[in-house]
């Protein structure tokens, strides 16, 4: 289960990272301020994605939240192919939906922006 998961995953790991980061470039190439405040974003990121807790651990009236993350999908897949326990294929799936919804926003922006 491990390693045959992993290419597919570095490619919606890299969908997933392109929206928001094509949002936040061509806000920084509008307001040039935007650098100062996007490792503050990232280290909020690290807590609002399950990387140092897992899915398991939030409750269940807040966990369907954490799948806007487009992340949460991305680590919850890691940690199942490390051996981890299998995530529930309705929530990655419209995780993997979010993540296409992001990434469609995040080029709209940075076309408009362009």
């Amino acid at each position: 289960q491990g390693v045959a998961v992993m290419p597919p995953l570095m490619v919606f790991q890299l969908l997933a990272a392109a929206g928001p980061g094509l949002f936040l470039s061509a806000l920084n190439a509008q307001y040039r301020d935007v650098k100062y405040a996007v490792p503050f974003v990232v280290q909020m990121g690290l807590f609002a994605s399950p990387v140092i807790y897992p899915m398991s651990a939030i409750p269940a009236a807040v966990a369907k939240l954490f799948w806007l993350n487009p992340m949460a999908g991305v680590i919850t897949v890691y940690r199942w192919s490390l051996g981890g326990p299998a995530p529930d294929l309705a929530l990655l799936a419209a995780n993997a939906v979010f993540c296409l919804v992001y990434l469609a926003a995040g080029l709209a922006f940075f076309r408009a922006r362009e």
